[in-house]
Formats: structure tokens, sequence, C-alpha cells
């Protein structure tokens, strides 16, 4: 069992929960082009979907709406709709692109619930949405007869995905970065 969900509770635990949806957002605007390019590909589902559920953690955020339970309820509803099922979209993009709406739906969660538990499901698929890439490319290259060792580089995705949850919490846990502000949140996204 990996024990990378007891060590980013653990960092996530410094966090304000403002701070925790901030990362939540951020992770969702992270893996939404998977989405985008699984849309492309399969020709099915609806990126427009996904986009107004993190607009609305934005929005919350920012303090801009007030939104109820039952209406978060119904935006993850909403996702759930658009969430490929990978027995019938078997191909590499749709496994990412169902992770980007698991990481949405738990970032909605969080909004309802503020349970840590929700956000270290975002940075637990995040990180695991790297790692079933790669497992799926190496899977391909099999099949095609390219039975050579992977690339060491393969890791490097998983390890960079780390490092910027990693970053994203030591910034967002800075005495400075306490208020959120549009200002913040730009050069969240920069980095």
């Amino acid at each position: 069992m990996s024990r990378y969900p007891a060590k980013i509770r653990k960092r996530l635990n410094v966090l304000s929960d403002k701070a925790r949806l901030l990362f939540g957002a951020l992770t969702c605007e992270h893996l939404y082009p998977n989405y985008v390019a699984f849309q492309q590909k399969a020709e099915w589902g609806d990126a427009h979907i996904l986009y107004l559920a993190i607009e609305a953690i934005h929005l919350r955020l920012s303090d801009d709406i007030s939104s109820s339970p039952a209406q978060i309820v119904g935006l993850m509803d909403c996702v759930e709709l658009i969430m490929p099922d990978i027995n019938q979209c078997p191909d590499s993009t749709s496994q990412r692109a169902k992770d980007a709406c698991i990481i949405t739906l738990s970032s909605l969660e969080y909004m309802i619930t503020n349970d840590i538990e929700s956000i270290v499901a975002v940075a637990t698929y995040a990180r695991d949405a790297f790692k079933t890439s790669e497992q799926i490319q190496d899977g391909a290259r099999s099949k095609n007869g390219n039975n050579q060792r992977p690339n060491t580089t393969k890791s490097t995705s998983i390890i960079r995905e780390i490092r910027r949850q990693i970053h994203l919490i030591q910034e967002l846990s800075k005495p400075d970065n306490q208020q959120i502000t549009a200002a913040l949140i730009d050069s969240l996204r920069r980095k």
C-alpha cells in the first residue's frame, strides 16, 4: 500500500480550508487539458461542464458566490455524466480524462464536507494519473514488440507532479499567502 496519502495528508494539514480548496482547484486546472484531449480524440464528452465545475470552485474561493450543497451535488452529477467509462473507451486518454473528473468531483465534495480526505484524494489521483499514463504507454510498447527497457525519464512526470504538489503546498502555507487573491492564484498557476 502506498504511503503517499499519509505523507500528503500531513503536508495538507498545515493549510487553511480555503488554501486546501485552492490546491484542489489548481490541480483540477492542471489535469483539465487531459479531458479536452480525450473529448477531441473520442468525440464524446463535454469539457465545458468540467470547466464550469472548476469555475464554481474558483467562485467559492473568491467569495463571489455562495453555493448550496444541493447546487454542488447537482454539479457533481453533471461531472459524473461526462466521466468516461474506461471499459467502453479503453485508450490512454480515457483514463486521464476520468482522473480529471474524479479530481474535480473530490474538490467539489470538499466544498460540502471540508473533509481533508477529499483533498488527499485530489493529490493522490493526480499523482496516480501520471503513473497510470506511463503504465499504459509501457503496455503499448510491449504490444508493439518493443521490449526495450523503458526510458528512465518515464518516472520524471510522476516526480514532477509530486514536486508540483509539494511546492504548491509550501507556497500556500507561507504567512504572506494566507489571503487568497486573484494575484496569488495567477502567480501559483505560473509556477
